[in-house]
């Protein structure tokens, strides 16, 4: 009697941990990241590109969403800093097009944190924003039912950010 209570216990306490954690699962998405190839053949030009793909949870979300990208690119940003995420560097000597593969061991990490967000956001020359509405700046959700396949495209333009497939929106419970 006794182990099962502790049972029962233990399983109300995760099922509430799953749900003050606003989400219950984690798409595992191939991000391919590009720059722009149509703006490289008129420029003639690669620009130098920082990316960074994070990882969020619902408890993270607000102060993502409402961060100063021009803070974020600055050297000593403790956010940036301790952000578990991945690094793309695009320029004259590297790749156009680099991967984050669906099953890198970043992913667990994500995971283990229940993140429901990639926040993605590009150090592109010349372009700048404010919170909120910032084309450096895409904030994807990881629902698996706003994604109809498991590979999505980020784009790096000029002017900002694109992602290829659009997210199909998703209720939230």
């Amino acid at each position: 009697m006794v182990k099962e209570v502790r049972m029962r216990f233990a399983l109300c306490c995760a099922a509430a941990a799953l749900l003050a954690a606003g989400c219950s699962s984690m798409a595992r998405l191939d991000v391919v990241v590009q720059l722009d190839v149509e703006q490289i053949k008129e420029s003639g030009t690669v620009p130098t590109v920082e990316v960074n793909i994070i990882g969020i949870n619902d408890a993270e979300l607000p102060q993502w969403q409402g961060y100063s990208i021009d803070q974020y690119w600055t050297a000593e940003d403790k956010l940036r800093r301790g952000a578990d995420k991945v690094i793309m560097k695009f320029g004259e000597t590297s790749k156009i097009v680099q991967m984050l593969k669906k099953d890198g061991a970043v992913w667990d990490s994500w995971a283990e944190k229940t993140a429901c967000h990639l926040y993605v956001v590009a150090d592109i020359p010349g372009v700048s924003g404010k919170a909120g509405s910032d084309g450096r700046l895409l904030i994807l959700p990881l629902d698996p039912k706003a994604w109809s396949r498991d590979r999505i495209t980020i784009t790096i333009k000029a002017g900002g950010i694109t992602c290829t497939p659009s997210p199909k929106m998703v209720e939230k419970r």
